[in-house]
């Protein structure tokens, strides 16, 4: 499999990681003390976090890899995506 392959067959398996973590992170209650809360957001995020290295891992050839790896840099940069 070459990285471009691998990167869009990763980009829509970083899509549902990150809409799960993100509800996830939502649903975190107000109230609760910082520091659960913090374990809370690592927790969601572990798995678009792990995708998204992966992705940043692997060389973009094509328009549609290099738009996977903007997912991902947004996601490790803690930019909110559309």
């Amino acid at each position: 499999m070459t990285d471009d392959e691998e990167l869009t067959a990763l980009g829509p398996l970083l899509d549902e990681a990150v809409g799960i973590a993100r509800t996830r992170i939502e649903a975190i209650p107000d109230g609760v003390a910082v520091t659960v809360e913090d374990q809370e957001v690592q927790e969601a995020s572990a798995v678009p976090d792990a995708i998204a290295a992966r992705i940043m891992s692997l060389s973009a050839k094509s328009a549609e890899g290099a738009a996977v790896k903007a997912k991902a840099a947004a996601w490790i940069d803690g930019v909110p995506s559309k």
